[in-house]
């Protein structure tokens, strides 16, 4: 009997564990398909077929979370884990918002702390790296990551990933610091020593010139030098020509000459080596004036210089005593659209408040008295020297810059007028770089002649703006006139002002700026305080 019962009780104990293991792999079973299905749903979601792709994602991400909590098998925890951050990741770069890239980086971050073991710990190193870099423009986190990654994980699957990243970063960024890898010595370093002794004209050169740039137009011409590193240099000039040398320093080995005009000035150019400096030399007849200054982001010395008659029958061509020519500057335009919020561009408004401005000016104004000009009527990308350009070389009296304003801050609204100040105000600049619009269009310094003028012409294209405004639309916030050193006349020579028209960051002036009678009545107010200016005063250029 007892024999019996020890029988019964062992056959009960054997189909309850068979039936609880049937159970166990009857669940891992579901959950391997659920983690397959929810691989398809991350895969689908990066095609172009799914339109809508927030509410898409929050489907796949609530399937990954589901599958992190419910699962007992920590690779698949630590998959779906990387899944969730890979696809926030994916978003980040769609949409282009820090939203997305932080919460990438909060997971990666969970995912190394409860799974320091797992395989996929170097990986969300690598991608966190990514977007500290990336996103947030912050190589010093980026570089702290990677190499975190490469002690931790030194024989990783990603490990080649990280170094060549690394590699990267420091090569973009020389002032960080890092190791520098020590050169091995060469079979053929003694034969190199022997070389320098019979050979003393070896150049020793610190500096490389990396690319020339010319522009040439029949009274003015451009010649810019592009460097890594600037070299100290010295300029002179004669009669007919301008002579440059550049101390410890040689042409690179991938060295261009880049006409960005048909006039070509390439014949004009001479480049003499000698063991410590390199010599260029620019023919140039009937040379008048000569400018030259250095700009950074990337390093480059800029010569600019003006022909001239200097024989007695020939005059000197005089310059207006009056306006003549008034240029609108439509700014942005083509592969740069400007700021862009709400899916409104600011290269689209900014051209056509440029047109309405035209229009009014040539109503108010006589047609035969004045030109008015825009140096794009189209959705045409011109860089800031090709306006500037354009100005000097259809001999413009005024020179009115159309932008809109964006800010970081969405509450922030109104109108604000900037005139251009010689002086370099560097504070200013630190101020503004947090601003994403900036960037656009602050890219060369300006030296205008005409600060008063440019004051006062602001000054009357503010007020007109806010008085007209403010009939129809009631609270509308003036923020002033502002001197600035914008580097957008690069060698103008007549007052030049930019007006930054509403912020379009801002939702309710963002509404606005897609209304027509809006933007009339902006263009107006712009163009009325343009030709009270000419009235008031007797300008002089």
């Amino acid at each position: 009997m007892k024999l019996k019962k020890y029988i019964i009780l062992f056959l009960s104990i054997l189909l309850v564990f068979t039936f609880l293991n049937s159970i166990f792999a009857f669940s891992k079973r579901t959950i391997n398909k659920k983690f397959q299905y929810s691989v398809s749903l991350y895969k689908k979601l990066k095609t172009k077929k799914i339109r809508n792709k927030r509410k898409f994602s929050t489907k796949v991400i609530r399937n990954f979370f589901y599958l992190y909590k419910i699962s007992k098998d920590k690779k698949t925890q630590a998959k779906s884990l990387f899944l969730v951050g890979k696809t926030y990741l994916y978003l980040a770069q769609y949409y282009q918002t820090e939203i997305f890239a932080d919460l990438a980086i909060s997971i990666f971050y969970r995912l190394n702390k409860e799974f320091p073991k797992s395989s996929l710990c170097d990986d969300s190193k690598y991608y966190a790296a990514v977007i500290y870099y990336d996103y947030k423009n912050n190589p010093n986190l980026a570089v702290e990551e990677l190499k975190n990654a490469l002690k931790v994980y030194p024989r990783g699957d990603y490990a080649k990933k990280n170094r060549l990243f690394l590699y990267r970063i420091y090569k973009r960024h020389p002032e960080l610091k890092g190791y520098k890898k020590k050169k091995k010595k060469s079979v053929t370093s003694h034969i190199k020593k022997k070389k320098r002794k019979f050979f003393p004209s070896i150049i020793k050169a610190k500096y490389t010139l990396n690319k020339v740039r010319c522009l040439g137009f029949k009274n003015f011409s451009r010649v810019v030098f592009d460097f890594k590193k600037l070299p100290d240099f010295n300029v002179s000039k004669g009669r007919n020509y301008v002579k440059v040398t550049f101390k410890s320093t040689k042409k690179s080995k991938n060295f261009k000459i880049v006409s960005l005009n048909k006039n070509n000035l390439r014949k004009s150019l001479t480049f003499t080596q000698t063991k410590n400096s390199l010599n260029v030399k620019l023919k140039i007849s009937n040379l008048r004036t000569l400018n030259y200054y250095t700009l950074k982001n990337p390093n480059r010395l800029v010569i600019d210089v003006e022909r001239g008659t200097y024989k007695r029958s020939k005059k000197f061509i005089k310059p207006h005593d009056t306006i003549k020519t008034i240029i609108i500057d439509p700014g942005h335009g083509g592969h740069d659209p400007g700021a862009m919020y709400y899916g409104l561009k600011e290269k689209n408004v900014v051209l056509k408040i440029a047109k309405y401005v035209k229009y009014y000016l040539s109503k108010k104004l006589s047609r035969k008295k004045y030109t008015i000009l825009l140096t794009r009527e189209t959705d045409k990308f011109l860089s800031l020297e090709q306006r500037a350009i354009f100005a000097n070389n259809h001999n413009a009296d005024l020179f009115i810059s159309i932008h809109c304003n964006a800010a970081r801050d969405r509450n922030l609204h109104g109108f604000e007028t900037y005139y251009l100040k010689s002086a370099l105000n560097e504070r200013y600049l630190r101020k503004r770089r947090n601003f994403k619009k900036i960037d656009y269009f602050l890219e060369e310094m300006v030296r205008t002649a005409k600060d008063v003028e440019s004051q006062e012409l602001a000054s009357f294209v503010q007020t007109d703006i806010i008085r007209n405004l403010r009939k129809k639309y009631g609270i509308i916030e003036d923020l002033g006139i502002k001197e600035a050193p914008f580097y957008v006349l690069l060698g103008t020579r007549m007052p030049s002002i930019l007006v930054e028209n509403s912020f379009i960051s801002n939702r309710m002036e963002n509404k606005r700026l897609r209304s027509r009678r809006y933007l009339k009545l902006v263009a107006n107010s712009i163009a009325s305080g343009i030709v009270r200016y000419i009235k008031s005063q007797s300008f002089v250029k």
